[in-house]
């Protein structure tokens, strides 16, 4: 998540600080699901959109 922190609060790259707006850590929580494993992102998508 530290990892993450540079880029998911730079203004420049979303127009906001994603943390300021309440967003930092459930963009993290669906990353970490994302990366958990093989076959993750189609289970996330799954998951998510079904």
């Amino acid at each position: 998540t530290e990892q993450l922190r540079p880029i998911l609060s730079n203004s420049s790259i979303f127009g906001v600080d994603l943390y300021e707006v309440g967003l930092g850590a459930l963009v993290e929580k669906y990353f970490g699901e994302l990366i958990a494993e093989k076959g993750a992102v189609r289970k996330t998508l799954k998951k998510y959109v079904n």
